[in-house]
């Protein structure tokens, strides 16, 4: 399954774990549609992602993959901002950096995808690439 055809019926999935690896920049969450419908969403190119609330329940409202057929420049430059900011401190990236990020993401060299939480985790991810796996 593709990772547009998976958005369309994610509403209501639960997000069960996320996985980072480092070194190769891949993050995996593992998602469950309805009670018997696991996949894994292997993120590659990850650039930057931030997790906010993950708890034992992480509900999908809504999910929004940015890229140069779905592009919202103001949305795109404040989630850019918020994934790469802490609690405590603004963005580490300058505007020119931001900027460059945007060009890239309509251009389809990169994407930003905005997973919005009914219960639990908010999460934010630019990446370059996206490969959806169907698990046990």
């Amino acid at each position: 399954m593709s990772l547009k055809n998976l958005l369309k019926i994610i509403h209501d999935g639960v997000i069960e774990g996320v996985f980072f690896d480092n070194k190769q920049d891949i993050l995996i969450l593992f998602v469950r549609i309805d009670y018997e419908v696991r996949y894994e969403l292997v993120f590659k190119g990850v650039l930057e992602y931030r997790v906010l609330d993950f708890g034992k329940q992480n509900i999908i409202s809504r999910v929004i993959n940015y890229q140069k057929d779905n592009f919202c420049h103001d949305e795109i430059f404040e989630l850019l901002k918020w994934v790469s900011s802490n609690s405590d401190s603004s963005t580490y990236w300058s505007n020119d950096e931001l900027r460059k990020i945007v060009e890239k993401i309509k251009s389809n060299d990169l994407a930003l995808l905005y997973m919005e939480p009914s219960a639990g985790a908010e999460i934010v991810i630019l990446f370059s690439d996206c490969t959806v796996k169907m698990r046990n």
